[in-house]
């Protein structure tokens, strides 16, 4: 599969890197936009086994909230979000000043 990456040429290579970098960052903030919708929407309900878990460790009643399971996937979409376009934008500027950014696994000159 790097064979046929690096057969074609940079600029097409980024071009098509644009265009997945593009879909997946809709599909995040998909993601991060429902995420947040349940996380607002459902923040009254509880999570009876984590409930359970900590009565027994405790002795106590306490309750947690779903809305930190869905906010985590919010935060974790736009986490994602930032690395993706961060790594995009790293290529765009090795392109741009002709520096070659290694690829992943050859890093430590792993092959």
């Amino acid at each position: 599969v790097d064979g046929l990456i690096m057969a074609i040429g940079p600029r097409l290579r980024l071009a098509i890197k644009a265009v997945f970098t593009a879909a997946i960052l809709v599909f995040l903030y998909l993601m991060a936009t429902n995420g947040y919708i349940y996380a607002s929407r459902l923040s009254a309900q509880s999570i009876p086994a984590i409930g359970f878990i900590l009565e027994a460790l405790t002795g106590t009643a306490r309750s947690v909230s779903i809305f930190w399971v869905y906010v985590s996937v919010t935060a974790g979409s736009v986490v994602l979000a930032l690395h993706i376009a961060g790594d995009f934008i790293l290529d765009v500027v090795a392109l741009a000043t002709g520096t070659p950014r290694p690829m992943a696994g050859h890093l430590h000159g792993e092959l």
